[in-house]
């Protein structure tokens, strides 16, 4: 390729008239020739160079390098394809502006990265937070979107999250990514790519969540509030395989059946004033909140005493009023889930365990859909109306 852009050079100062440009042109096509023929041992030429006129500059140190590859014993090898490629990839051009698909140019992968082939991406309401710029808001403009996907790398499967993929650099909606080798988790057999692609953030989030910080057991009653989402929908199934009674909650009819489908013994619909008094009778004594506003106060209330009530999202509002003597008499709990805090090591050691889940089938991965790159706006726009049943993927390949 030096030799080539070398004589690229002799004929921009030739006009590309000059013999001897014409004739390096042709020595680099035999060599060529050999290389597609396959490995061999060039044989050894005497230099060219002492034939032709004499030449000065650029001119002479292309057509004496061409001169030397004829004459060097050397072993050919196929030359290795272009590190640059082309890939198509959502793009953010300025936060709350509407998402495009453009052509970009992947550089060489950088030192401590690896380029992957991404076949699908998970959407997360984080990703539209971050769209309308309100996480990530010093991230470079423009860059590509996506917090998580799945693909291969090598030819291995894998799962691509973490490392703020999407925020403080380019994300993984596209067809094709260099990413952080740290961002990468091999997949294990029996998981598809379809499933992977909601493990980085939907499926991390459950895991921990259930796991780690409300530690459910088979003597539970679990509440799982917005349990038709993404994260709801894996936090019955994991619930349900650890031997709890599972109550889910959504405020349409529709996504009942689903629900049960999950695991859920029971389904309550409406907002915080219709399932009030059925909690009241439930007790729970484990919640898992993602909405906030006005259904944290009835949980207190309902809460059985040493309850634990974790929350992670506030898709309903931020902001809420609660009875915090009802909180302390009670001796309930209410803990935080801080996904974005975690460290590298506690996002690869969740990763692995929600794949694992997977593959034990202990977690069941509800895809809604899987749309085009180019509908990406219609996926946000499902996801404000809450018209979503488990998770929304995006065909990257």
């Amino acid at each position: 390729e030096s030799f080539l852009q070398r004589v690229s050079s002799v004929k921009g100062q030739s006009g590309g008239g000059l013999p001897e440009a014409r004739w390096a042109r042709k020595a680099y096509a035999t060599v060529l020739q050999r290389v597609a023929a396959g490995p061999r041992r060039a044989p050894c030429r005497r230099s060219a160079a002492r034939t032709l006129p004499p030449v000065r500059g650029a001119r002479r140190a292309a057509v004496t390098e061409a001169a030397t590859v004829q004459r060097r014993p050397l072993l050919l090898e196929r030359p290795a394809m272009t590190s640059s490629q082309s890939v198509r990839a959502v793009r953010l051009l300025a936060p709350g502006e509407p998402l495009v698909v453009q052509e970009v140019v992947l550089p060489e992968p950088g030192p401590g990265e690896v380029r992957v082939r991404l076949r699908y991406g998970g959407v997360n309401p984080i990703d539209r937070y971050n769209a309308e710029g309100r996480v990530f808001p010093g991230g470079q403009l423009p860059r590509t979107l996506g917090g998580e996907a799945a693909g291969e790398l090598d030819g291995r499967p894998v799962l691509v999250a973490g490392e703020q993929l999407g925020g403080a650099r380019d994300g993984v909606w596209a067809q094709a990514a260099n990413v952080p080798a740290e961002a990468i988790t091999p997949l294990p057999g029996g998981v598809g790519l379809r499933e992977a692609a909601a493990m980085g953030i939907a499926g991390l989030t459950a895991v921990n969540c259930v796991r780690g910080l409300a530690r459910v057991g088979s003597d539970d009653r679990v509440l799982v509030l917005g349990a038709s989402g993404g994260v709801g929908s894996m936090i019955v199934s994991l619930t349900r395989a650890a031997g709890a009674t599972v109550w889910g909650h959504t405020g349409s009819p529709e996504k009942v059946a689903g629900i049960g489908d999950d695991g859920a013994d029971r389904v309550l619909v409406g907002g915080p004033g219709e399932i009030a008094a059925e909690l009241a009778d439930y007790a729970p004594t484990v919640a898992f909140d993602p909405l906030g506003d006005g259904f944290v106060a009835p949980l207190v209330e309902a809460m059985a005493p040493g309850g634990r009530i974790v929350s992670f999202g506030v898709s309903a509002g931020a902001q809420a009023t609660l009875n915090l003597q009802q909180l302390y008499r009670k001796g309930l709990s209410l803990l935080g889930y801080a996904g974005l805090r975690l460290t590298r090591e506690q996002r690869r050691a969740g990763l692995e365990e929600a794949l694992e889940e997977v593959r034990s089938g202990r977690l069941r991965v509800r895809v809604d859909d899987v749309l085009e790159l180019k509908r990406v706006g219609e996926a946000f726009q499902r996801l404000a109306e809450r018209r979503v049943q488990g998770k929304l993927l995006l065909d990257l390949s």
